[in-house]
């Protein structure tokens, strides 16, 4: 794998490409294959400020089949991502895992499977409804509660916008 492409999509979107073997490009953690520190520059929360960086250790999810035989790793896809936002002084502020699950196969986004996914929908009906009430309401705790300061969003920039 040459290139990971990290997309962080939030109210805006925004990507970071990330070469192997660039400046960024860092000793990944035992269990991982890639791993990359790289400054942050997309503002994610109204609570963290755009200092610091991003930590991202990935599993090649398409590794040679010579690669899984020395890990002793299955040939089928895996997924497994640990992302850690940094200071600026790069101590762990926050972080998040995102792996699939070996003995539970994905249900495919295709009219075939959309009753397992209706199904699924019927057991936790509130789950998705409910999802901004509760950020909602986290964020008053955090603003008024916590007196936690708050960064705005900056205006998104364009290169070659320097100075306009």
């Amino acid at each position: 794998m040459w290139y990971t492409a990290l997309e962080l999509a939030i109210d805006s979107r925004h990507a970071y490409v990330l070469k192997t073997g660039s400046e960024h490009a860092v000793t990944p953690n035992e269990g991982y294959d890639l791993a990359w520190v790289f400054p942050r520059t997309f503002h994610v929360s109204p609570f963290n400020s755009r200092n610091g960086f991003y930590r991202l250790d990935i599993l090649n999810p398409f590794p040679l089949s010579s690669q899984t035989a020395n890990k002793g790793r299955q040939t089928a896809p895996q997924m497994k991502v640990f992302l850690r936002l940094l200071t600026p002084d790069k101590t762990v502020k926050l972080t998040a895992v995102v792996a699939s699950h070996p003995t539970h196969k994905a249900i495919p986004l295709h009219p075939d499977y959309a009753l397992p996914i209706f199904f699924a929908l019927l057991r936790s009906p509130f789950t998705l409804v409910l999802s901004t009430p509760r950020i909602l309401y986290h964020a008053y705790i955090l603003q008024w509660a916590k007196k936690l300061a708050m960064f705005p969003r900056p205006e998104p920039r364009m290169k070659g916008q320097e100075g306009v």
